[in-house]
């Protein structure tokens, strides 16, 4: 049966947690038993151990009044932590391609796309550097996770069709 044992712990407590199971690798520690009481973790719910009949025998030994016990080998919880901080990275990529995409959708809507049919020099320059950096920034978002289909979305619906 497969635990999520960090649920509800925030990016700064798993790494943290990260630095303590290099610890105790470096100490030999292979296993941890870890009292699983309810919706947190604390540092004194995990014990460290080199093998993992230690770890079996500090589980039925050690006294419990609420919760149970697991135990998983250090590389396991590694991975858990691994896993959590990767979901961590992909999820704030994910905001900031909603934030980028946004306020491009923003200069888009307020952008002259008719500035070519103008005859002052001024407007017509200002509007061909508004869509040239319209365009940069679209191929920035393009280069995210899903952002290509980002980018047309918004060119299809900020661009106007030329007659």
């Amino acid at each position: 049966m497969s635990i999520d044992i960090f649920k509800g712990i925030e990016k700064a407590e798993v790494e943290q947690f990260s630095k303590r199971l290099a610890q105790e690798r470096q100490r030999e520690q292979r296993f941890a038993a870890i009292q699983i009481k309810g919706e947190t973790l604390a540092e004194k719910d995990i014990t460290f151990h080199k093998t993992a009949f230690e770890a079996c025998k500090y589980m039925l030994m050690a006294p419990t009044d609420k919760g149970y016990y697991t135990f998983r080998s250090l590389s396991l919880l590694e991975d858990d932590a691994k896993r959590i901080l990767k979901e961590n990275i992909a999820e704030k990529e994910q905001d900031l391609k909603n934030v980028f995409a946004m306020a491009i959708s923003k200069q888009m809507a307020k952008a002259d796309w008719y500035y070519d049919y103008s005859d002052w020099g001024y407007k017509w320059n200002k509007g061909k550097n508004e869509i040239k950096k319209i365009i940069a920034e679209l191929k920035l978002l393009s280069r995210l996770d899903g952002g290509i289909d980002k980018a047309k979305e918004l060119w299809k619906l900020h661009v106007p069709l030329t007659p």
